[in-house]
């Protein structure tokens, strides 16, 4: 995920971000934002954005998370130009509304190479569908139950099609998608010669070598997301889609995916039609940056520039050597044990493989191993396995309570070496089967949560933070929480979380304004509530956690009602 960075002042928020000032002062409620269409912009390029939600002040001041990207607004409600500065970072960009009454919660803006397009209806049947020509990025919506979205497309023999779909897993689209090309025979008719779906999570990709030159058309429908009783096709308002074409360069993942900090890294892009001078890269600005760790052991997502279209525009810094597993090195051919913590990259390229790591072990101290693939969006369903060196089986695991990718942890019971396998549950295999194994020693640890990053008070009035605690690996001591960056006038008093007792679990954090700090103060000025505790001390930040799509925010809004 992008890094995000909230601003103290009016010059910083200008570097990072923009905003618009509002017409009027007058009292009101603060804007909710629901959605954004499109869902993004081409870089160099300015689109006109519709953001749906309440605005009863127009038009709100803007936030957003990346250089690089302007909002006007327009005198219509709702309407803004935005417009992407050829060097705008490509990617996921998290835009914010905010007013003196409050500020929405975040929501994501792509920012692209291609060229783009928005939607025309009618194209739901043969008849209705109109050509696009190729580089595009599509933004449509699918608005009702039994639509279908298609487009036509001329192609030519030995040409490799990617088309993608972004929806679910980068803008939080409640829809399963499914993505087909269907090409016309001499009598007109359309017929499927490649169907896709759940390629990137739910979203689907297709790629396709034309065996001969003709008009074929993609057709894009959709389940729900979730659970529904009913069987269809099904749309609404929030079934928003980027589906992007082209039949030139396309970036399917980094590789290895993950890079040690402070030390240079070579990367090599995976993709199809890439050219030869855009396959390797370096990392040595990227693996510099800081890392301000969650647990005793993270893995830190960090953009990457790249030179084509991709759905992936990240790649994992971590504080451990990373070890990057070669083709040839399955079935036990290490034979050197390392130590821990590390992280490892492999792919479990050929149906039936296994890749397999020696490390060394400490009697009564806890090893915890975890795979990292279905989360990345790969296809791997994970299954780990630890061994000791006469290859008996000691413990397995082939899920974890976040989903499909296994988190195992052991406690061995004498000094030595041990081998932990990485498979597929279902023994299949292939180049998309990659995944990221971490590997490291349990410590007690803790980890904070809050309901929402966007917290309000009034001048003389106070609110309450609720923070949840998550003890983890035995931890138990005293966690001393405290605010970091309250602006003039605000006050928190300190708070504790003892081992025992309600507080164990859950703290309230008391935020106080006088009664002459002046509404709309602080605005722009971010703060972080942080807790510090254990032997050797720890401090953790307090995170707003979004599950679709995903995200953590660290950086709290603060607006003086």
């Amino acid at each position: 995920m992008p890094q995000k960075r909230l601003v103290a002042s009016v010059a910083a928020f200008m570097i990072w971000g923009g905003f618009v000032l509002p017409a009027s002062s007058a009292v009101a409620a603060a804007p909710k934002l629901t959605q954004l269409f499109p869902a993004g912009v081409a870089r160099g390029a300015t689109a006109t954005v519709h953001a749906a939600g309440e605005f009863s002040q127009w038009p709100p001041q803007v936030w957003y998370s990346s250089p690089g990207l302007t909002f006007a607004a327009e005198t219509e409600k709702g309407k803004w130009k935005v417009s992407a500065a050829p060097e705008a970072p490509i990617g996921t960009a998290w835009i914010r509304f905010y007013d003196a009454e409050g500020a929405t919660g975040l929501r994501p803006f792509l920012v692209g190479l291609l060229p783009e397009v928005e939607e025309q209806e009618p194209n739901d049947t043969p008849k209705q569908l109109v050509a696009i020509s190729l580089p595009v990025t599509i933004n449509g919506k699918l608005v009702k139950g039994g639509d279908v979205d298609g487009y036509l497309v001329e192609l030519k023999a030995g040409q490799t099609l990617v088309a993608a779909v972004q929806a679910n897993i980068g803008l939080g689209s409640p829809m399963d998608g499914v993505l087909q090309l269907a090409r016309r025979n001499d009598r007109g008719e359309l017929y499927v010669v490649q169907q896709s779906e759940d390629n990137w999570g739910l979203d689907p990709r297709l790629v396709y070598t034309v065996p001969q030159d003709g008009v074929y058309a993609v057709r894009l429908f959709a389940f729900p997301a979730g659970t529904d009783a009913n069987v269809g096709f099904a749309g609404a308002d929030s079934f928003v889609y980027r589906l992007s074409m082209t039949v030139g360069e396309y970036i399917d993942y980094p590789w290895p995916l993950a890079a040690t900090r402070g030390a240079a890294a070579a990367v090599q892009l995976i993709g199809w039609n890439l050219a030869a001078e855009h396959r390797d890269t370096g990392l040595e600005r990227l693996v510099s940056n800081p890392i301000e760790p969650t647990t005793v052991f993270s893995v830190v997502p960090a953009r990457i520039s790249l030179p084509a279209p991709s759905l992936v525009q990240e790649i994992g810094v971590v504080d451990s050597p990373v070890m990057i597993l070669a083709e040839e090195q399955e079935k036990e051919r290490n034979e050197s044990a390392l130590g821990l913590p590390l992280v490892a990259c492999g792919r479990i390229k050929n149906p039936g493989d296994t890749d397999s790591i020696r490390f060394l072990a400490t009697k009564g101290k806890a090893v915890r191993w975890r795979l990292d693939s279905a989360v990345l969006g790969f296809p791997l369903d994970g299954h780990l396995s630890i061994y000791d060196p006469q290859g008996k089986l000691l413990a397995e695991n082939d899920d974890s309570a976040a989903g499909r990718d296994p988190e195992l942890t052991f406690s061995p019971t004498e000094d030595g070496t041990l081998l932990v396998k990485v498979g597929d549950v279902f023994e299949h295999g292939g180049p998309r089967h990659a995944y990221r194994l971490v590997g490291y020693e349990v410590q007690p640890d803790f980890v904070l949560t809050v309901p929402s990053d966007a917290i309000s008070v009034a001048p003389g009035q106070s609110t309450e933070l609720v923070v949840t605690v998550e003890r983890r690996d035995g931890f138990n001591q005293p966690i001393e929480m405290r605010c970091e960056g309250l602006p003039a006038g605000v006050t928190a008093a300190a708070a504790v979380s003892q081992p025992e007792g309600d507080s164990a679990k859950t703290v309230k954090i008391v935020i106080q304004a006088e009664a002459t700090t002046a509404a709309g103060a602080a605005p722009l000025v971010p703060f972080r509530l942080t807790g510090t505790g254990g032997e050797p001390s720890r401090t953790r930040k307090a995170e707003f956690v979004m599950s679709n799509p995903s995200y953590r925010n660290a950086d709290l809004w603060l607006t003086i009602k």
